[in-house]
């Protein structure tokens, strides 16, 4: 019989082979993730609620099914799955969006994009922990604190979907769900060590509520953090098919990406951008991405050195997005009075001061002041798709500095104010991610190795718009190259 640490790891594949065989259950693992989390989220921190009955409920019913079952299992069948704290709400389950003001709200539904993950038959372990209203790339709240990744324990699993790749990497969850408004997949899975996929913006459809037109400043994408490149895959296939309340949705069902498993870098023509807007990486992150980029080299593909990529300075970059991102969380908080929140009462200062600001700075903009960030943005992304004109995929840091020490008091973890000699903004500069929320451009984070703190670092591939298989595909093939599976050892797990 395998130990649970053994069972907490196997890949989706895995699993179904041995529900197959009859050698697991689903309850099996539900114990297995269950014994993980009691063993090592105490010191991590990735879980905000753990949905233990709910997961056991699941487990049960599909180990009833089992003995009846023929053929192919559902795609996501007996798979433990942790849903971000945030939008991935789950009905009669505690949903507090990393925050005061919610830390005891009930869920009132589940979401659209979570029943299809249920349907399709993941087991819900539990929310997984997130900055409040996802709105810094750390994740850390007033409710529940910082989490840290599981490498290196009091450094910040990134953010804001940390609690999902934390879970993910610490084999406490298969598989976690991510959002991406500026980094919040990618950025957590260098700090994790996973593998996190933005899709191309519209993908993967979601129901947004009260403003379905709320995801498109900036570009705001679901999407999965996950061990392997085959797992996530199986949440992109699952998740990424039309549902007509997203205005942005895909128009028809979409095949599987399975093939891109099979995928090739030989004969790629690839621009490496080390210094993507004049950012220039910690040099300990610099050699771990120049490592990966080199990979690609081993593997076939054609790269060349493009140093900054395109002639934007990155104060500009952030200029933009924070400004579209500010009327995002001014319009966040309006919405919320349909949740008994009134943005303009005492509640307010319910809310962490860093998301007030953000808040009342975009519900101060001028209608014109907004567009004219809608106008610069549409020359950043004809300068970022005039790239593929030349290349087929872009490879850049994730993050440019690895270890984030967490704070000691509760919300109060942000990245550096400064890269170099550069100042940043503390709440996202330190990772120049938020540039494709501009553009909508699919792009995995693959991990590349370890800062000597022992934080993973992350590279990403960023491909055209709808080349989400182009990308899918260079990351299986670098997975393959250059594979990060045998990391996770670094927790005590071994294969």
């Amino acid at each position: 019989m395998s130990t649970h640490e053994e069972i907490a790891y196997f890949s989706i594949a895995e699993l179904h082979r041995h529900y197959r065989a009859g050698t697991l259950s689903p309850v099996d693992v539900v114990d297995a993730c269950l014994a993980m989390i009691e063993t090592r989220d105490k010191a991590i921190n990735a879980f905000v609620t753990v949905t233990a009955e709910l997961a056991y409920e699941t487990a049960r019913r599909q180990e009833a099914q089992l003995s009846k079952h023929e053929g192919a299992l559902p795609r996501l069948f007996g798979v433990p799955i942790g849903l971000k704290d945030l939008s991935d709400s789950i009905a009669g389950v505690r949903n507090t969006y990393g925050s005061r003001a919610f830390a005891d709200f009930i869920a009132p539904r589940t979401a659209d994009h979570v029943t299809r993950l249920l349907d399709a038959g993941a087991i819900p372990i539990g929310k997984t922990n997130t900055s409040e209203f996802g709105h810094k790339n750390t994740t850390d709240n007033y409710v529940v604190g910082p989490t840290s990744t599981p490498f290196s324990i009091g450094h910040n699993a990134g953010g804001s979907s940390g609690g999902s790749a934390a879970a993910a990497a610490a084999g406490m969850v298969s598989i976690g769900l991510g959002s991406d408004g500026g980094g919040s997949i990618r950025v957590p899975a260098a700090a994790c060590g996973v593998y996190g996929f933005k899709p191309t913006f519209g993908q993967i459809p979601w129901v947004n509520r009260p403003n379905a037109m709320g995801t498109l400043a900036p570009f705001t994408h679901k999407g999965p953090l996950a061990r392997s490149v085959a797992d996530a895959i199986a949440m992109v296939d699952v998740m990424g098919q039309p549902m007509a309340r997203d205005p942005f949705g895909p128009a028809a069902a979409k095949p599987s990406y399975i093939a891109a498993l099979d995928g090739s870098l030989k004969g790629l023509k690839v621009g490496f951008a080390p210094t993507l807007c004049e950012l220039v990486p910690h040099p300990d992150v610099d050699r771990r991405v120049r490592t990966g980029a080199a990979a690609f080299a081993e593997a076939g593909a054609e790269v060349e050195d493009i140093g900054t990529a395109i002639a934007y300075h990155y104060a500009d970059i952030e200029r933009i997005w924070a400004g579209l991102y500010d009327v995002f969380a001014a319009d966040t908080a309006r919405g919320l009075r349909g949740l008994d929140f009134d943005i303009d009462s005492p509640q307010r200062e319910l809310l962490s001061p860093s998301l007030l600001t953000l808040i009342e700075r975009g519900m101060s903009m001028s209608a014109m002041d907004f567009q004219s960030y809608n106008h610069e943005r549409s020359g950043v992304m004809d300068a970022v798709e005039a790239l593929f004109d030349r290349y087929d995929l872009i490879l850049a840091p994730t993050n440019l500095v690895a270890a984030i020490p967490n704070v000691e008091a509760f919300g109060e973890t942000f990245g550096p104010p400064r890269i170099g000699d550069l100042a940043v903004n503390p709440t996202i500069g330190w990772s120049l991610t938020y540039l494709f929320n501009l553009t909508g451009n699919p792009i995995a984070s693959v991990p590349v190795g370890f800062s000597p703190e022992g934080v993973p670092v992350g590279m990403q591939i960023i491909g055209p718009r709808h080349g989400d298989a182009a990308v899918l595909a260079a990351s299986a093939a670098f997975e393959r190259h250059m594979p990060w599976h045998d990391s996770y050892a670094r927790l005590g797990h071994s294969r």
